[in-house]
This record gives C-alpha cells, sequence and structure tokens, in this order.
C-alpha cells in the first residue's frame, strides 16, 4: 500500500463521487423522477397502477405508499425521498402522494434560484419563513365539518380508491358512527371494542361501537 493511501481512499475507490452542479441537478431530478411515478394517483381522480413483483404478481394500486413500497430505488436523494413520504404516512396516515409531489416541486423551484445566482441557505432561508406564513394562515382557510354529509364526502375522497367502491357507504358510514361515538376530549388511550363483526361470501356485516365500560 502507498504511505499516502488511507483507509478511507480504499473504501471509496470505487464509489462515483458527484459534486457542485452536477449533484445538485442529479439530486432534483431524482426526486422529480420519485414525484412523477406517483403524480398521476393523486386525488380521488387518480389513475391505477400496475405493479409487477419479481415472481410476476401483479398488484393494481393508485395508493403512492404502495408504489414506493414497491419501487426498487438506489439514488440517495431518492430514498430519502420516499423516507419522507413514509414519515408523513405514519403522522396522519395520509397525504404520502402530496409530500412528495410538493417535495419535488420545491426543489424544482429550488433549482431554478440557483440559477438565478441565490445561494442555497438563502433558499433555505426563505423556504422557512413561507413555512411560518402559511402556518399562521391555514387556520383561517380551514372550513368547519357542518353535516354528516360533509363528513361522508371527507371519508370518501380519503379513501374511495383504497377499498371496494360497494363497501365505501359502509366504511364511511362506521368511520363517523366510530368518531362520534368517542366523542371530542376523551382520553387518547381510551379503549373501544368492536362487537359482531362478519365476513360472508365477501361482504362485510355492520359492526357495533361501544366503550369499554
Amino acid at each position: 500500500m502507498d504511505v499516502t493511501t488511507t483507509d478511507d481512499d480504499l473504501t471509496l475507490e470505487d464509489t462515483d463521487r458527484v459534486s457542485g452542479r452536477a449533484a445538485l441537478v442529479g439530486n432534483v431530478k431524482a426526486a422529480l423522477a420519485v414525484s412523477g411515478a406517483v403524480r398521476s394517483t393523486l386525488g380521488p381522480r387518480g389513475m391505477d397502477k400496475m405493479l409487477i413483483d419479481d415472481d410476476g404478481k401483479i398488484m393494481i394500486t393508485n395508493d403512492g405508499a404502495t408504489v414506493l413500497e414497491a419501487a426498487k430505488v438506489e439514488h440517495p436523494t431518492a430514498q430519502l425521498v420516499i423516507e419522507t413520504s413514509k414519515n408523513q404516512d405514519k403522522l396522519a396516515r395520509d397525504g404520502t402522494t402530496t409530500t412528495i409531489i410538493i417535495l419535488a416541486e420545491l426543489l424544482r423551484n429550488a433549482l431554478e434560484l440557483t440559477r438565478s445566482g441565490l445561494h442555497p441557505t438563502t433558499i433555505i432561508q426563505g423556504y422557512q419563513k413561507s413555512l411560518e406564513i402559511c402556518r399562521k394562515e391555514l387556520p383561517s382557510l380551514a372550513k368547519p365539518i357542518a353535516s354528516a354529509s360533509d363528513m361522508n364526502k371527507i371519508i370518501g375522497t380519503s379513501i374511495g380508491k383504497k377499498i371496494n367502491s360497494s363497501m365505501l357507504d359502509l366504511v364511511s358510514k362506521l368511520a363517523i358512527e366510530g368518531s362520534e361515538s368517542i366523542g371530542a376530549g376523551h382520553a387518547d388511550d381510551e379503549r373501544m371494542l368492536v362487537n359482531r363483526i362478519s365476513i360472508e361470501e365477501g361482504a362485510v356485516g355492520i359492526p357495533n361501537l361501544f366503550p369499554v365500560s
């Protein structure tokens, strides 16, 4: 071994090193590629995708989290974007596709700003200020849920593509009844029992929800 060669040099000798402008552009392109893979699945009118694994098993879904989970991504930035969406899923159980699309567009805009001469640190500071403004303004844009019909529409939008359409009304009804039975101000750890759930010939029976006394 050459006395000037370090262990780190040997470890990284087969590693491609990219820095500067090329690294920035490559990272943004990777994020946009992930966004492009799930963009068409967004919303209640999102399109389904056919996924085929190594064993030839076919899955039809328009759930962004499911699509990304099946993806074999090697680019570090793309992996980071996917991990961000997974964190969103853990926090809210929804919004994974929206998170990726917004993140990718922020990076796309940041790249354009760097081409205009702005330093990345300045762009980050601008985004942080924008976040503060959004947090202040969003509550004023919120609309109260005035009726069960409103709630039913919200639930339908959220889960409409995740379950069979024949079960949508039933599941929406159960979700509303469950939330009403819990009520506001109860402890997070309050236990609930689900009684009499039956699955016969593909049909889900109507269960009863009641708090543990």
